[in-house]
């Protein structure tokens, strides 16, 4: 009960609602999951969910702005997929070549943030393929090898950003807004 108690209060100044948005609560209250409390939390977050979910979309084409993470790195996958979409983008993951080629064939992607070092292809034969299926995709490559072991490697496919593991978030927030625009 004092957890729960707790947490309201963090909820209340983090997000600066109001506390008689919770309050006043019985203890019977917060012993039973359907009371209003709960129901008044649900509701919040589900709102601040759907309001973290607005995407942002093509100027031109009024379409949702799509992003592919390719990484083999679950973490990654995760951290990006929520970062970038906390930012407003549409975005999937997948952790092989194949599964990449696979989202490609079925979905108009305008990013792809790739590692070039995945388990089931090359990274860069990889990239090839996806490029002869959707020349318009913009790349952007995460890789804890170095620019300059990349780059001459990469020339053909017009990456454009080579960024080195680890990196920041604020980084890739701030590469892929330039990118999308």
């Amino acid at each position: 009960m004092i957890n729960i108690i707790v947490f309201l209060g963090y909820i209340t100044r983090k997000w600066g609602i109001s506390p008689s948005f919770f309050y006043p609560v019985s203890p019977t209250e917060i012993q039973n999951s359907n009371s209003i409390i709960f129901n008044k939390l649900k509701s919040f977050l589900w709102g601040a969910e759907m309001a973290r979910r607005l995407l942002i979309v093509n100027k031109e084409t009024g379409v949702s702005m799509k992003i592919l993470i390719v990484d083999d790195d679950k973490l990654i996958r995760w951290s990006l997929k929520e970062m970038l979409s906390q930012e407003g983008y549409d975005v999937d993951t997948v952790a092989t070549a194949a599964e990449a080629l696979t989202h490609v064939e079925g979905t108009n992607y305008h990013l792809i943030c790739a590692d070039i070092d995945i388990e089931d292809e090359n990274g860069i034969e990889m990239l090839k393929k996806l490029k002869m299926v959707q020349p318009e995709v913009k790349i952007i490559i995460l890789s804890a090898y170095s620019r300059n072991q990349i780059e001459p490697q990469v020339e053909e496919l017009s990456i454009l950003s080579i960024i080195e593991k680890p990196f920041q978030s604020e980084q890739i927030k701030g590469i892929v807004r330039d990118v999308l625009g």
